[in-house]
């Protein structure tokens, strides 16, 4: 009876303010605005507003048919009943509007033009492969100095009296962050987990964890959702490069008891 959702249609009593608010939202202008509806086209589906929609009966998702008058009959004869009969909307697409026995609202549309685009993995290579291809103006580089610039000590109480660390990148949309950081020699950053996976590159000293000792040149990858430990040797500070693969965050955990490897 259903072919697939295609559309979902928001009640704007205020459509300029609400067209305002899904552009800024989705990113996109809409491609069609007018007094009476705006849509927008979201990955192949629509977003309607329509300032004459009765607000209390909230958003109505509208189905996809292969013929509208057929399913509206079967609907009715379901124990649906009837809130806008079919009718043609223009160029060629008809809907209507049932209230199921439950209360809520069901939509029904016929459009014979609707596709969704092409998502195979050929067409998603082909515009990867066409963006490659864009002009892009040159990227504005981060630069820090580490030989130059100080350390700060780490925000947290646990961690202050034994880390030092130089920021080096946040990105705020993806959360990846990166810096530099020294551990005291002899102090542990004792047991914790993050909600990011996180790499550490041993650029001087020998950094501890809870499955060996690792020197300098070593680079180590902590996967997300488990609890770790890690800190400097006991004869020397270490220094490392520290990446975490989104937003980083530390929770500190009772369970085990800090240690040292051996």
């Amino acid at each position: 009876m259903f072919l697939g959702l295609r559309t979902v249609i928001y009640p704007a009593p205020d459509l300029e303010a609400s067209k305002a608010w899904f552009t800024a939202l989705l990113g996109v202008q809409p491609y069609f605005d007018q007094p009476f509806y705006v849509g927008f086209n979201v990955g192949g589906y629509e977003l309607g507003l329509l300032p004459d929609a009765v607000v209390e009966d909230g958003p109505v998702t509208y189905w996809g048919v292969q013929d509208a008058e057929a399913v509206w009959a079967a609907l009715l004869a379901n124990g649906a009943s009837p809130r806008t009969p079919v009718q043609d909307v223009g160029d060629g697409i008809r809907t209507a509007c049932v209230r199921e026995p439950a209360g809520s609202l069901v939509g029904i549309i016929q459009n014979p033009h609707f596709a969704l685009p092409d998502a195979t993995p050929q067409a998603l290579a082909a515009a990867d492969a066409s963006d490659w291809t864009t002009p892009k103006p040159p990227v504005e580089l981060t630069v820090v100095d580490t030989t130059s610039t100080p350390y700060v000590r780490a925000g947290s109480p646990v961690l202050s009296p034994g880390m030092e660390l130089i920021p080096l990148v946040v990105d705020t949309q993806t959360g990846v962050e990166v810096f530099q950081a020294k551990y005291a020699a002899g102090f542990t950053n004792p047991w914790h987990t993050h909600p990011c996976a996180h790499g550490i590159y041993v650029l001087d000293g020998t950094l501890t964890t809870h499955q060996g000792n690792h020197p300098a040149g070593s680079f180590v990858w902590f996967p997300e959702g488990g609890t770790m430990f890690h800190g400097a040797g006991p004869d020397a500070d270490c220094t490392f490069l520290f990446v975490a693969n989104k937003r980083l965050d530390i929770h500190f955990v009772d369970q085990h008891e800090p240690h040292r490897s051996q």
